[in-house]
């Protein structure tokens, strides 16, 4: 918001307090009430910029001190703000150049069928290629991504993305390779997701079965009769969906059993404890044998260890992810499943004497 130049910093500040207050009502969308708070950021000219670029980076500076201390307020620009600040202004600015040059990486993990061992698909994990920090890992920026928004940005990249190389490695024969994508909790949310997701798949001519979205555990309870209605119109278009970090929230199994999804991905705490000869599996037993009830695959994520992959295996996991099998890595970095070579026929001559004639059997 842009105040003319006679408006007083008491006046800015009465205007943000006001559309604080204006905000912080709840407010209904058919028989849901929602709750919306707002973080504000003023800078003031000329004392905190002579130029827009300035007057903007301290805006954001001063918003982000907002985030940082609660939400739903505001702070007027001080140059003694919390330097973490201004770092998230700096890789949120850095992060829209990532975008428009390209920056951002897809690695990915394989998912291994844990009967045979064969690669049934991967997971799409992104990274920033930060031209002077070198490669960023997820932690590094998403949650600044989540905080400004960009997330629906990186995230739409990310689907795109993601789609593009399936369709090099189905049009390489791979055609029963899928691949996994992470959502956040605010792109689930979004209205045009289904959209979103088809015309990714559209563009680079991939089947939607072969598309796999993970949400986690938590986003799927936020709204649970939200998360059905959501579902089922990706469920309408075949493309599948998994419940990502099942364990760690508080599900209710009711709800649970009513999720149109296809895929339950167990928590890694769980793989993890498994190392622990005292640690009782009955719980993880008992998760195993309500998503085989539910006609769900079960991946376990985070298995590094031999141990880790037999109990695994022995308890009824469908499929397997972790490094013991790889580490996430560049596409060239992959070892593709071989691909079986097409039957073809083959023709013999037999040449018989006398008469001249030629047989050919196949």
């Amino acid at each position: 918001m842009l105040l003319t130049p006679s408006t007083s910093a008491e006046m800015a500040e009465r205007i943000a307090a006001g559309m604080v207050k204006a905000i912080e009502k709840p407010f209904h969308i058919s028989d849901y009430e929602l709750m919306v708070s707002i973080s504000i950021g003023i800078a003031l000219y000329p004392p905190h910029g002579s130029e827009g670029r300035d007057m903007m980076f301290n805006a954001d500076v001063a918003m982000y001190h907002t985030k940082n201390n609660g939400r739903n307020g505001f702070s007027v620009y001080r140059p003694d703000m919390n330097p973490m600040g201004k770092s998230q202004v700096q890789l949120k600015n850095e992060l829209w150049r990532a975008l428009y040059h390209n920056e951002l990486r897809l690695f990915y993990q394989p998912k291994n069928d844990a009967g045979s061992g064969q690669i049934i698909g991967y997971e799409a994990l992104v990274r920033w290629q930060h031209p002077v920090r070198g490669l960023l890992s997820p932690d590094k920026f998403l949650p600044v991504a989540e905080k400004s928004g960009m997330i629906i940005q990186v995230g739409e990249w990310v689907l795109n993305e993601a789609c593009r190389q399936l369709a090099i490695w189905h049009a390489q024969g791979n055609t029963e390779l899928s691949v996994s994508v992470n959502l956040s909790a605010l792109q689930f949310e979004q209205e045009m997701l289904a959209q979103v997701v088809l015309n990714a798949l559209t563009t680079n001519n991939v089947p939607p079965e072969k598309m796999i979205l993970e949400i986690t555990e938590t986003t799927a309870m936020r709204s649970p009769k939200e998360t059905i209605r959501i579902l089922n119109i990706l469920k309408e278009h075949g493309i599948q969906v998994s419940i990502d970090d099942f364990g760690t929230g508080y599900s209710s199994l009711l709800y649970l059993q009513s999720i149109p999804a296809s895929e339950l991905k167990i928590d890694r705490a769980f793989v993890r404890e498994i190392n622990n000869n005292h640690t009782d599996t009955r719980l993880l037993a008992m998760i195993i044998e309500l998503a085989k009830n539910m006609n769900l695959n079960i991946v376990a994520e985070g298995v590094e260890t031999e141990e880790q992959q037999r109990q695994l295996t022995e308890l009824g996991c469908n499929i397997l992810q972790g490094f013991y099998f790889s580490r996430p890595v560049p596409p060239e970095q992959l070892v593709l499943p071989e691909v079986m070579a097409k039957p073809h026929a083959q023709v013999k001559l037999d040449l018989v004497p006398d008469t001249g004639s030629r047989k050919i059997s196949a």
